[in-house]
């Protein structure tokens, strides 16, 4: 709930280091009350006080110590008639939980929306126009005389007890600190309903199922419900611990408190922690109660908040605590060139190819269905393309200078080399998201039948959570962007003379190294929630390895050679190992690991004698078989001779059947040549039968003892 403006006063100061939340100037003349001057030399601070704080217009004046807003409801002897009418309210807001059985689940839902959408419209508008023209200020001015007072008494009754406790009865404060009061009270009245009624509606939907039919998911969503639920409580104390009440109650939208801060511990882990990790009870409750409605209404109200971030506490701290050297950031340097699509520009050739490019493939998508493999392989060339061709170009460039030298050989200059390369880069950044939309709009298609089938809870969650990554990666790329500037967008390092070799850790990037990596392709995860759709998450993820990839091929070893003091690890790994150092110097946790290491020593040193021990044994065993081994080959050879012998009969017997078969067909072959030469002879076709008979019959057989008739006598 509280305002994150401490941790962004302290983005431009290194982790650790302690600043100013303002400026101290001694020559400002203050007050603590009505027309009583305190001087600016004597800054002690008196009892029940806890530091200066100075107006908008150079007032100087006391701030009492306040009270937090637990504690103030919870313990009576602090309540006003303020506090009162808030704890009335809340008690009713019990009396509809004991009787929820008895009142539909529409009446909390829009219970809990009307006090979300009075923190975010309603706290918002107070805000934003108190940091406009302190109109709040102004509002307050304009009420009838008593009506003011009393309003101002009512606020301060609680800060009037504690300091008569001091011994201070009657104490004046300044009408700065007393409008802070009139507004704190109205926030404490909106902040606490908001976080009971949304517990109410959590408590309405939650529904246990029997013990016959728990099962593993039930016991997860319970379990993993309550680490996120803890994680979320703990993230909100510690920095709330951090910033302390002025911040929790946007106190910087009505004076400046005096006091220095040190902003570790969740502050060095998340960006906005009680915006982003702190919202994480509402999705912790989701999964306990395991209720689309309950997530439906959590990603609204968590969606409202980002925007409340966005739009009324990002304008007012860089108004206040932007550097100049932040705002310089935002001057333009001359160059009006298409960034994404802003700064289109019609005359100029490449905003125009850009959009010749994007406008073909919108119209492709919208209009043209040229089947699933089109806009499949379309994504497919536009995202290697990007990654895989540009990226090489990155790396000759960082390697060798490939890009500037091809262009110094034609004569241009490096500023015009890395010109070319940033609309290069823009038009393939766009047309690489273009082609996603459309692959998932042809390809994938909307899984919704209708309006009433999307107004479904488990379909409204896909819808608002996918819309809500989207907006997060906007946030993300628009961070990084802004702190990085026009040139390092675009990798400007890499073409352009280095001013400076010290790298800039603002923004985003005190908090992880490669924000944009991490954190900018939530968009294509939201459209994958969105469409439903398993290949739009995979080639999301895919697209995310890639990214890394780049990082860790062409960005890391570029930095590493370019500049000096690149720090070891960001904000979160430091502050992990940092808090791994602390738990290890805790005394039962020391006792424990370096037992844990002496065993681990032990165990290690008996596992390398039993590894010796038995190559020891290994190596008697191989011995003994090569001597067995030595012993038989005697043996074996003996044996492989006989086998030789014998094979070698074997061969000479079988050569000589050979020789027999061969010596029989030659004979039945010369035969057949004989009785074709009696035929050729003129004999009777009787002798050569009996020729041939006889053959048959043996070599014995012949034609004696038959005469021949008288026509073979003549024939003969």
């Amino acid at each position: 709930m509280a305002s994150m403006k401490p941790a962004l006063v302290s983005e431009g100061v290194t982790e650790g280091e302690k600043g100013d939340v303002a400026a101290k100037g001694s020559e400002c003349s203050s007050s603590t009350g009505e027309g009583d001057v305190v001087s600016g030399e004597d800054d002690q601070v008196p009892s029940g006080y806890q530091a200066y704080g100075t107006t908008f217009d150079g007032r100087r004046f006391l701030v009492p110590e306040t009270i937090d807003m637990f504690e103030l409801l919870f313990t009576p002897k602090n309540w006003g008639l303020g506090e009162i009418f808030v704890v009335l309210v809340n008690t009713f807001n019990t009396l509809t939980m004991v009787l929820s059985g008895y009142i539909p689940t529409w009446y909390f839902v829009v219970t809990f929306l009307f006090w979300r959408v009075c923190y975010n419209v309603g706290i918002g508008y107070i805000l934003r126009q108190q940091s406009r023209d302190f109109g709040f200020d102004r509002f307050l001015d304009g009420l009838r005389p008593e009506w003011n007072a009393l309003l101002r008494k009512i606020a301060t009754t609680s800060i009037s007890r504690k300091l008569e406790k001091t011994g201070q009865k009657g104490a004046k404060f300044d009408r700065e600190f007393e409008s802070w009061m009139v507004f704190r009270l109205i926030s404490t009245m909106i902040l606490s309903n908001d976080g009971q009624t949304y517990c109410i509606l959590a408590w309405k939907l939650l529904q246990m199922p029997a013990v016959e039919d728990i099962t593993i998911w039930h016991i997860f969503c319970f379990v993993f419900g309550t680490m996120v639920c803890v994680l979320s409580v703990f993230a909100k104390r510690d920095a709330h611990d951090c910033v302390g009440d002025y911040a929790w109650y946007w106190g910087d939208f009505w004076f400046r408190l005096e006091t220095s801060l040190t902003f570790d511990g969740v502050f060095e882990l998340f960006p906005h922690p009680m915006y982003t990790v702190g919202y994480l009870t509402y999705y912790g409750l989701s999964l306990i109660t395991r209720s689309h409605t309950l997530l439906v209404v959590s990603l609204v109200a968590h969606s409202l908040q980002i925007f409340f971030l966005a739009f009324i506490e990002e304008p007012h701290m860089q108004k206040i605590y932007g550097s100049e050297e932040e705002k310089a950031k935002k001057v333009k340097t001359g160059r009006d060139e298409l960034f994404g699509l802003a700064n289109f520009f019609p005359y100029r050739y490449a905003d125009i190819s850009t959009a010749v490019l994007l406008g073909q493939m919108v119209m492709t998508a919208l209009f043209l269905n040229f089947g699933s493999n089109f806009y499949t392989l379309q994504l497919f060339i536009w995202r290697t393309a990007h990654w895989m061709g540009l990226g090489t170009i990155m790396y000759l460039q960082s390697t060798g200078q490939f890009w500037t030298n091809k262009f110094a050989s034609r004569g241009y200059t490096r500023d015009e080399a890395f010109g070319e390369w940033r609309k290069l880069f823009n038009t393939s950044t766009i047309m690489n998201n273009a082609a996603f939309c459309a692959f998932a709009f042809r390809v994938v298609g909307l899984p919704y039948q209708d309006l009433l089938h999307a107004l479904l809870p488990e379909n409204l969650a896909c819808i608002v959570g996918g819309m809500l990554l989207i907006a997060s990666s906007l946030f993300v790329v628009t961070s990084v962007s802004e702190s990085l500037g026009p040139d390092s967008w675009y990798y400007g390092d890499l073409f352009l003379e280095l001013k400076t070799h010290e790298p800039n850790y603002d923004g985003l990037y005190r908090y992880m190294d490669n924000p944009g990596s991490a954190f900018g392709y939530l968009g294509d995860y939201g459209l994958a929630l969105l469409f439903k759709s398993w290949p739009l998450f995979w080639i999301s993820f895919c697209s995310q390895v890639l990214s890394f990839a780049f990082v860790f091929i062409v960005e890391v070893p570029h930095m590493r050679r370019y500049y000096k003091d690149v720090r070891e690890s960001a904000g979160v790994q430091k502050l992990v190992n940092e808090q791994i150092s602390k738990i290890y110097e805790v005394p039962t946790i020391k006792k424990l690991t370096d037992g844990v290491t002496m065993r681990t020593v032990k165990s290690w040193s008996k596992l390398r004698e039993a590894v010796e021990s038995q190559n020891e044994t290994f190596a008697v065993s191989a011995r003994e078989a090569k001597a067995k081994l030595l012993n038989k080959r005697a043996d074996v050879i003996t044996e492989i001779r006989a086998v030789a012998e014998y094979l070698k009969n074997h061969q000479v017997a079988v050569h000589a059947s050979n020789l027999s078969d061969r010596a029989q067909q030659q004979l039945r072959y010369l035969d057949q040549e004989i009785l074709e030469l009696a035929k050729r002879a003129g004999l009777l076709a009787e002798h050569i039968e009996v020729a041939q008979q006889g053959h048959e019959n043996g070599f014995g057989s012949s034609t004696e003892g038959v005469v021949p008739d008288e026509s073979e006598k003549k024939t003969q």
